[in-house]
């Protein structure tokens, strides 16, 4: 899932609002980071947003004996 995507879901910003960072910065763009500046989003909000994105890996195996 793209970290716009969830941004949208969690009800951080507005489809619109993505899209107007793809327009202006390109599919490259650190969607994230431009909402940030241009104060749409703040830093905890992507945090938690990345957290979902890659989710932590699985725990490992139990030894053999």
């Amino acid at each position: 899932m793209k970290i716009g995507e969830i941004l949208v879901s969690k009800g951080y910003v507005t489809q619109q609002q993505v899209d107007g960072v793809l327009a202006v910065k390109g599919p490259d763009a650190q969607v994230g980071q431009v909402l940030i500046q241009w104060g749409l989003l703040t830093e905890q909000q992507l945090m938690e947003a990345l957290e979902i994105q890659t989710p932590p890996p699985p725990p490992p195996p139990p030894p053999q004996p």
